[in-house]
């Protein structure tokens, strides 16, 4: 074996031991995505967060922070931080401050709705076994709510459904 054939051996011995060791992302690491946004407080969120439905909710506050698993990107662990109530009249927040609610779980992704069947859907899974919600994936920065039956949800003339990617701090 001549230096060459060493060398590439080597480098592609190492390459794929460091690809192997890197497959596992912990949380923290650029492989992390946080998205926000502010929804109309309709049945489906509030089934999800389990808000009662006798809580006087107009607009949902969503930071969803995902956390991946491998390095490609398909699976991991979430946390979802969320603050409800009713909006704040001639102001920006909610009125009394509104009622901050975390959910955590794992989620994971599959291709294919019923309306695009490439496309990426995002599937959390609560803590709570019987909780769960798809979002899909319009492009890098975005993901949007589905229904039950794999339809966008619709907002209304105050809020939209769709989560935005937040910028990466340095």
């Amino acid at each position: 074996m001549n230096w060459r054939n060493v060398a590439v051996v080597s480098a592609a011995a190492l390459l794929s031991f460091g690809c192997t060791a890197s497959r596992v992302a912990q949380p923290g690491t650029s492989l992390d995505s946080e998205f926000v946004g502010s929804t109309p407080c309709t049945s489906l969120p509030r089934d999800f967060l389990k808000i009662p439905s006798n809580d006087a909710c107009e607009c949902i506050r969503w930071q969803l922070t995902l956390h991946a698993g491998d390095v490609a990107g398909s699976r991991g662990t979430y946390m979802l931080v969320t603050i409800h109530g009713m909006s704040e009249t001639n102001g920006h927040g909610f009125f009394q401050g509104g009622t901050k609610t975390e959910t955590t779980g794992q989620w994971g992704t599959t291709i294919g709705r019923r309306a695009n069947p490439r496309a990426i859907v995002y599937q959390l899974q609560a803590t709570d076994p019987h909780r769960s919600l798809s979002l899909v994936k319009i492009d890098e920065n975005l993901l949007h709510p589905l229904t039950y039956d794999g339809q966008l949800i619709v907002g209304n003339d105050s809020w939209s459904y769709t989560l935005n990617r937040t910028p990466k701090q340095p």
